[in-house]
């Protein structure tokens, strides 16, 4: 966490929602309506999107500033 920060770590931690939620809609076949199939992949996107941005927004910190 330290140096990936806590935004960019934390949003990679719960990238594990999205696999499971996968696992359900590919493998198990959890949901049959294509309507909600849909709606999940979109608000799946979005959440991807914003781990995207958030991982463009991490400034690397100086080896000085590690050690202090």
């Amino acid at each position: 966490m330290q140096s990936l920060g806590e935004g960019v770590g934390y949003s990679l931690c719960q990238a594990a929602l999205l696999i499971s939620g996968l696992w359900g809609l590919l493998y198990y076949n959890e949901i049959k309506d294509p309507k909600q199939m849909y709606s999940w992949f979109f608000f799946a996107s979005i959440t991807v999107l914003g781990m995207i941005l958030l991982s463009e927004q991490h400034v690397q910190q100086d080896d000085d500033d590690q050690r202090r």
